[in-house]
């Protein structure tokens, strides 16, 4: 990230910034590099923050969010989210047409 600097700072729009350590449809990362509204956060209101660390967005006035809903997903941190990765996640998402 601190490499990257001096290319964010001369052009804040040219960067995606998201965690490496999430499987989800490719299609949730077109949304993001197509949409015309920069810093806008995917989010998914179907999902459950009791057995996760939720990531927290404060939210602003006019701030544009895209909802992703429905869309298989998973932020792999732990040996177990790994396996539910392979066997739950992974499946489905090839299962999309």
């Amino acid at each position: 990230m601190y490499a990257s600097l001096p290319v964010l700072e001369r052009d804040p729009g040219s960067a995606l910034l998201m965690g490496g350590d999430v499987l989800s449809d490719g299609r949730m990362l077109d949304r993001l590099v197509r949409s015309t509204r920069p810093g806008t956060p995917l989010i998914d209101r179907e999902y459950s923050t009791a057995n996760d660390d939720p990531v927290l967005i404060s939210l602003r006035d006019n701030l544009a969010l895209e909802y992703v809903s429905g869309s298989p997903w998973i932020e792999i941190g732990f040996p177990e989210e790994f396996t539910y990765a392979n066997n739950v996640i992974l499946p489905a998402l090839q299962a999309k047409p």
